[in-house]
């Protein structure tokens, strides 16, 4: 990502370092239900894949910890992101950019 307007708060770079940190554990799990999910879609299968139950079994537990279980609802809101996100990127123009806005 690149900041790219207005000024930044100072010591803003060491500010997100020290959140990074504290939230080792939370961004590590997060990027590993990424992981799981992309992989899961790029191998064609569905929301209801047993192939993806399976993985988020296997994959997505922190260690010496059962995985949470996601329900079907979020499982769809989570396909219905990416299909909207993929058909984004594809409309970018080579050399474009696609910017997104995080809220405050």
């Amino acid at each position: 990502m690149t900041h790219v307007a207005g000024r930044r708060k100072p010591k803003a770079a060491e500010r997100s370092a020290t959140v990074q940190k504290a939230n080792a554990r939370p961004l590590t799990e997060a990027e590993v239900l990424v992981r799981i999910f992309t992989d899961t879609i790029a191998q064609g299968h569905g929301e209801a894949s047993p192939v993806l139950r399976g993985h988020l079994k296997e994959r997505w537990a922190p260690p010496g910890r059962q995985p949470r279980d996601i329900p079907p609802a979020k499982i769809a809101e989570v396909f219905a992101a990416y299909r909207d996100m993929l058909s984004r990127w594809k409309n970018v123009p080579v050399g474009g950019t696609l910017d997104l806005r995080w809220p405050r």
